[in-house]
């Protein structure tokens, strides 16, 4: 009898163990089933938070290039032309006043300010869109920019590589302007001679890359990768879906961006 109640209390306690255990295993279970969705659902909210930033950033950006391309309108379609007007009117002025052999000087005047207002406005507008670059796409537009910044003090090469296919509006006018701002930082801070500037093309991909015999820098360091032009470069490419590379050469530096190009 007691050897029964013993087989029976082993059996129990056995039961109850296997029981704990299996209370135990379920319950790490369901804790880990747990951990993975909330981490996913973690990792999900900021996969979307980030495309939200990508979206505002993209958003922000555009909507500055929008404004630009506004004044730039304005400022060719209206105040330009008005400004020609007054100058014709003010050459007549000044042919009417000749002709009667009196002092000219002021109308002179009037129409060499003009002629400066004029030139300023198109400059401002230029550099606003350029035209080049609304018109015949980025390629036309680097050479256009390579051939203007080019002086005996820093020589520009631009090679264009492939059958350079225009893509979005958005795209070209982020890469255009990178490129300048890549052109102002060499100019300003490497004391290089010598840049080269490259535009390859494939049907899915495109490449730009700017390298100089300058100084150069090390992207790593704080002060540098905090700089405001390399930030303005990094915000204008993440609207895009992409990023700049930095590599040092000797001498000098060497960006490169790599772009999908959407099908």
């Amino acid at each position: 009898m007691e050897n029964t109640e013993g087989v029976t209390l082993l059996l129990v306690l056995l039961l109850g163990s296997v029981a704990m255990l299996l209370l135990g295993v379920g319950v790490i279970f369901f804790v880990s089933m747990h951990q993975r969705r909330v981490i996913a659902h973690q990792a999900e909210l900021r996969a979307q938070d980030e495309k939200m930033q990508q979206e505002l950033l993209r958003a922000t950006i555009m909507s500055q290039e929008e404004e630009q391309r506004r004044i730039s309108r304005d400022l060719h379609d209206d105040i330009g032309p008005m400004l020609s007007a007054v100058k014709l009117k003010l050459g007549q002025i000044n042919r009417q006043l000749a002709n009667n052999s009196v002092d000219t000087t002021y109308a002179d005047e009037a129409k060499s300010m003009l002629d400066t207002s004029i030139n300023l406005v198109r400059n401002i507008s230029h550099q606003l869109l350029p035209p080049v670059l609304d018109d015949y796409g980025l390629a036309e537009a680097l050479a256009d920019v390579c051939h203007k910044v080019n002086t005996p003090e820093l020589k520009v090469d631009y090679t264009q590589q492939g059958n350079y296919m225009r893509c979005d509006k958005e795209t070209e006018l982020t890469l255009y302007r990178i490129t300048l701002e890549l052109i102002n930082n060499i100019v300003k801070h490497s004391g290089a001679s010598k840049v080269e500037i490259i535009l390859r093309s494939t049907p899915t991909s495109l490449f730009l890359s700017v390298a100089d015999n300058g100084i150069g820098f090390d992207p790593s360091i704080p002060k540098f990768s905090a700089g405001l032009g390399l930030k303005n470069i990094r915000s204008r490419l993440k609207s895009i879906g992409t990023d700049i590379n930095y590599q040092r050469l000797q001498p000098g530096m060497l960006a490169t961006v790599a772009l999908q190009l959407k099908a």
